[in-house]
């Protein structure tokens, strides 16, 4: 979830069209973020700090002085996923499939097990028909679908 509100608030790409190396507190993070809320750059901390603890992130703390530090925020290596490449693909529409999609993973055992189609045992219909009768998921399903060729296979 941590990941997928970074995602929608475009943290990973705020950070990235200053270059690899750039580096950015939370408060200049939310300054390019339309929000009225005053103690956005303090949650926003969090989120970003978290990120860091899994790698998502690099992190450099500032001593200001006997009690305040300063956190700095830049790109880890896993950025590059997460960021469009000169192709256009990235994984960032894999955070945001609907849920009708992401229910399917509990049924991958089926498959191996039952020789049963994941999605049609959820949704008691194929993948495509569904996408014909649900348009809301269809364009963020074929997103992530060309993102992740693109990610992987370029």
């Amino acid at each position: 979830m941590v990941l997928r509100t970074a995602a929608e608030l475009n943290l990973i790409e705020i950070i990235s069209k200053a270059g690899p190396m750039a580096q950015f507190s939370a408060s200049e993070i939310a300054s390019h973020i339309t929000t009225k809320y005053l103690e956005a750059s303090n949650i926003l901390d969090h989120v970003l700090s978290f990120l860091a603890s899994h790698s998502v992130l690099t992190c450099s703390v500032l001593t200001l002085d006997h009690k305040h530090v300063k956190r700095r925020y830049g790109l880890a290596p896993a950025c590059k996923y997460f960021v469009k490449d000169e192709n256009g693909g990235c994984l960032i529409p894999l955070l945001s499939l609907d849920k009708a999609v992401k229910d399917v993973r509990y049924h991958l055992k089926d498959a191996i097990l039952e020789e049963e189609v994941p999605f049609q045992k959820v949704h008691g219909m194929p993948l495509f028909e569904y996408l014909g009768k649900q348009p809301k998921i269809h364009k963020p399903s074929l997103s992530y679908g060309l993102n992740l060729t693109n990610t992987t296979m370029l």
